[in-house]
């Protein structure tokens, strides 16, 4: 889901990347960053899960969801392939995809122990 919305918003917006990312120009538009998308969307959802299962504290998936993505999209910056917009439009996106799997997460759940009983 994050794959798909991302680079359908990198067609509707076509940013050009800033020049440290010269040979990306030729492969794909800037805004959002993917990394930025993917890494939030799958961390955060990843935490979630597993904090809610009690497989992880919610402090280790708080660091977890907070870091991991943040480290991506500040290499993003780092290595000039992305604006900071793209990474911050990236994060967001990424928060909205994970909002909607925490929610069908739950969903499931909730199905599951309607039929257990």
């Amino acid at each position: 889901m994050a794959t798909a919305l991302f680079v359908g918003i990198k067609d509707l917006f076509q940013r050009v990347r800033p020049a440290g990312a010269v040979p990306l120009h030729l492969v794909s538009y800037s805004f959002p960053s993917g990394h930025a998308t993917a890494s939030t969307a799958v961390l955060v959802t990843l935490a979630y899960v597993l904090a809610r299962e009690g497989l992880l504290s919610h402090e280790v998936a708080l660091l977890v969801g907070f870091f991991g993505p943040l480290l991506v999209g500040l290499s993003r910056i780092y290595l000039d392939v992305h604006w900071t917009t793209d990474v911050l439009g990236g994060w967001g996106l990424g928060l909205v995809v994970a909002a909607l799997s925490a929610a069908a997460y739950e969903h499931m759940r909730a199905r599951i122990a309607r039929i257990s009983v």
